[in-house]
């Protein structure tokens, strides 16, 4: 599908937008790298391929069950589904090429500062939430620079967290003036996508329509962050 788009369209996609491999030349090599990444797990500290199992469909349902080879369980009254991972719209479309309403959005890869520290946002989440402290990036401060392995900018569950949990971190890292820096991110995040609808709008395709609807949950879930709760 996306080999449909005009070639300048695809570069655009491919760098500008960071939308994935999709998006490249598809070659022998890029189509094996993609068949196996929709389809591994982490198992035991490693990733692994699923056999059989990968052939249930995302959606509401079930989870991999991981406490003994990899399996699901549960009652379904129709199709068997499961909830792929818990990351975000965009991360959806990265991995699997298609488009899933999330409720939660995480930062681009960005780079900026703060309290004229340079500062980097990171894209290391992990998928794996256990309880509330999951939500949580690491924070590293290395000559002078800071770098979060990822960050949380909205959540429709928990609203008032990822500001929380922003300012939390900066505060025990021992700096001032977070408050409009998350703004910040949040605003570069908001207007990438904005951005991007406009590079994309009028395509009546149907990756076009796949792509307006990934970056429209993408935003529908970082709206869902308001007030501050202490954490």
């Amino acid at each position: 599908m996306a080999g449909a788009l005009p070639a300048e369209l695809r570069h655009e996609l491919l760098t500008k937008y960071r939308c994935g491999l999709w998006f490249a030349e598809p070659t022998d090599q890029l189509i094996v790298t993609k068949f196996l990444q929709a389809r591994g797990i982490r198992y035991r500290e490693q990733t692994v391929v699923m056999p059989l199992i990968e052939m249930a469909n995302h959606g509401g349902g079930a989870s991999y069950d991981t406490d003994d080879g990899v399996g699901l369980r549960g009652y379904f009254p129709g199709e068997i589904l499961v909830e792929y991972s818990l990351v975000d719209s965009y991360d959806y479309f990265l991995t699997y090429g298609f488009a899933a309403q999330r409720p939660v959005a995480f930062s681009l890869m960005v780079t900026g500062t703060i309290d004229s520290v340079p500062l980097k946002i990171d894209d290391q989440f992990a998928g794996d939430v256990s309880s509330e402290l999951s939500w949580i990036p690491k924070i590293e401060k290395d000559a002078g620079n800071a770098t979060l392995s990822f960050l949380m900018l909205g959540n429709r569950h928990y609203p008032r967290l990822p500001k929380g949990i922003f300012y939390r971190l900066m505060r025990d890292a021992g700096y001032a003036g977070f408050a409009e820096s998350f703004d910040l991110i949040h605003h570069v995040n908001q207007l990438h996508f904005v951005n991007f609808l406009m590079a994309v709008d009028g395509i009546d395709l149907p990756i076009g329509r796949t792509l307006r609807a990934m970056a429209h949950y993408q935003l529908r879930a970082m709206s869902f962050c308001y007030g501050v709760r202490e954490i």
